[in-house]
């Protein structure tokens, strides 16, 4: 894989899709560098496309910041609402000193501006009304889905909290000793996964190991999140110690949390772990998580997907191993194909883009097109499951390949080489 500073140097390459994976390695990966926000904002400066452009702001939210840098997005155009969007996350999340400082700069949506009034009052109360204030709001919750409870008001409470040098450590501690049932409906395990997550704190990787075997989505995004902040050797050796013996929903969320931690260990985990598993998603998943990490060993692994087939509905797999062989410096018979793919998926994304901002076209298809939108989808769908079912037979080799064949475990020798020698 390649180091911070390799993977910074990308970020002004002149192929869009190498500066995505760049921009991406950082913000998915929690690396606070101010280097990087400004190298980003000089980016978007020198006008890139729309959709690049608003790639740029979205990821300002998950950086530093300095008052240079809330300046420069403060005087984007705010007549543009979804620059306005990514601005007001933006200035919501940053260091409250920082914003005393520019009192002309706040949000501009109502919403953001109630929500950093908040931050601002939590700011002047003691860590431990702040700590019981957190958990009477979590209670609240109780039997309450995501939709009826102002979830959001406790994650601005952690983020106070969690800049607290008197923080309650040990009273924390207690409480990721609980083990919440499968049945649990309230928000205490959810919040605990978000503070470890802001604190980055390993003694609570045990928690959160317990928290992915827990089939609730919501839940498990945050722990996967709070694994892959903390994103140290000892996570990926605690997931390494489940994920065999765990079911799919445990692996897609460990899938998720190891491609986020920018380590050696994460990518040699990875490459042991795709000739194991059998599941044509998982496996997508894993060959997609290693290009992220930019690994030129996984190559051999991509490849064989492309060969056999992959899951297209969770990613493109084409613009993957296009990226990696682009920053490596190699070359492929197939590189011009695999950039026709990347284009054409782009032009799709403009043309929903171009249809979801256009109202009155939206609701005509909607109103006109409906069911036969909805009967192509089926059949999508339907085509997609028989097409997965197959993949899953010759991944756990059920179903034979040829013997030329690229061997689908992934190591990169025809299949009579490898696997098949054993037959």
């Amino acid at each position: 894989m390649l180091d911070k500073s390799e993977v910074k140097s990308l970020i002004f390459h002149p192929e869009k899709v190498v500066r995505q994976y760049a921009m991406e390695f950082f913000v998915e990966g929690g690396i606070g560098d101010i280097e990087v926000t400004n190298m980003l904002l000089e980016l978007y400066s020198r006008g890139v496309d729309k959709d690049e452009a608003l790639r740029i702001l979205n990821c300002m939210s998950e950086l530093p910041h300095t008052e240079e840098t809330l300046r420069r997005l403060w005087e984007l155009d705010s007549s543009d609402r979804n620059v306005v969007f990514h601005v007001d996350r933006a200035i919501l999340g940053a260091d409250l000193e920082l914003l005393r400082k520019m009192p002309d700069v706040r949000p501009r949506k109502p919403e953001y501006s109630v929500a950093l009034e908040k931050r601002f009052l939590f700011a002047t109360m003691d860590t431990e009304q702040l700590w019981e204030e957190l958990w009477k709001h979590s209670e609240s919750g109780m039997g309450q889905n995501l939709q009826e409870f102002d979830y959001e008001y406790g994650e601005l409470i952690i983020k106070e909290l969690a800049s607290r040098k008197d923080f309650p450590m040990d009273k924390y501690l207690e409480k990721i000793q609980i083990n919440y049932p499968e049945e649990y409906s309230g928000w205490d395990d959810t919040y605990l996964s978000v503070l470890a997550r802001e604190l980055r704190f390993k003694e609570a990787i045990p928690f959160l190991i317990r928290t992915l075997k827990i089939d609730a989505d919501f839940l498990c995004e945050r722990a996967s999140e709070a694994l892959s902040k903390i994103g140290t050797a000892e996570v990926v050796e605690a997931i390494g110690n489940e994920y065999l013996n765990e079911e799919f929903h445990f692996r897609i969320y460990a899938i998720g949390a190891l491609e986020k931690i920018k380590i050696k260990e994460s990518e040699e985990f990875m490459l042991k772990l795709f000739p194991k598993e059998t599941d044509v998603t998982l496996k997508t998943y894993l060959a997609y998580g290693l290009s992220k990490l930019f690994s030129v060993d996984a190559i051999p692994m991509i490849l064989t997907m492309l060969w056999h087939g992959y899951d297209t509905s969770l990613t493109n797999l084409e613009k993957a191993v296009y990226v990696v062989h682009v920053v490596h410096g190699l070359k492929h018979p197939d590189m011009d194909k695999w950039h026709e793919s990347i284009k054409k998926e782009e032009e799709k994304i403009k043309e929903v883009n171009q249809i979801i901002s256009d109202e009155k076209h939206l609701r005509r298809v909607v109103e006109e097109e409906f069911e036969e939108r909805l009967n192509g989808l089926l059949d999508w769908w339907l085509q997609e499951k028989k097409l997965k079912e197959r993949l899953n037979k010759i991944y756990s080799g059920e179903i034979k390949v040829g013997r030329n064949d690229p061997c689908p475990c992934g190591s990169g020798k025809k299949y009579k080489k490898c696997c098949g020698k054993i037959e």
